[in-house]
């Protein structure tokens, strides 16, 4: 199972067809698929969005959620900046996928949309990959200042993401092939150190 797989699994997108995925002391197989999504939020690097306005992307998944919810969780993000430039600011339909939009604000949209509800549990599948160096370090350095005390999981293989990570887990071919902190693994010799310097 590779990293995307993984994260697909622990967000339930996915059943394990052996074995039990647990977070803390609950076995995921035993919360109710509507539980498991209100705490385990995966942001994919390709997120989907519907041909709607941008509040209307967040209502669909959280009805009720406040307007400045939406637009707080944007500001950390990074993508009030570009939606404050739209025409029609937060009524400004997006098209299908959010094609009148370029990649990195889908992905800033996406995180925004992930962490208005503050789920305990936020998964980042390459989700600032689309971004340039600059502007992944600005939206991570928010995004990990906000949700201090929860868990983020970061899927990446560019150093200067891996790097933020309080717990580094390599996987290779599926497998787990090391884990630790950044200064542990730096300490240790082998192809790994590949993605931790930059």
């Amino acid at each position: 199972c590779g990293k995307s797989t993984l994260a697909k699994l622990i967000a339930g997108l996915y059943s394990p067809h052996s074995g039990n995925l647990r977070i803390g002391m609950y076995n995921l197989q035993d919360l109710s698929l509507d539980c498991l999504r209100q705490q385990v939020i995966l942001v994919p690097q390709e997120p989907h969005f519907w041909s709607r306005s941008i509040v209307e992307n967040f209502r669909l998944g959280s009805p009720h959620v406040a307007f400045e919810h939406i637009v707080r969780a944007c500001q950390i993000a990074g993508a009030d900046e570009f939606i404050s430039k739209l025409p029609d600011k937060y009524q400004t339909v997006l098209g299908e996928f959010g094609a009148n939009i370029s990649g990195g604000q889908r992905q800033r949209l996406a995180i925004a949309r992930a962490i208005v509800n503050e789920p305990p549990v936020l998964i980042l599948d390459e989700s600032t990959g689309g971004l340039d160096p600059v502007s992944e370090a600005q939206v991570l350095e928010q995004l990990l200042s906000h949700r201090q005390g929860r868990t983020t999981i970061l899927i990446s293989h560019r150093p200067r993401v891996i790097n933020r990570a309080d717990w580094i887990v390599f996987l290779e071919q599926g497998r787990l092939k090391l884990q630790g902190s950044l200064e542990e693994l730096q300490a240790q010799t082998g192809a790994h150190l590949d993605f931790l310097i930059p």
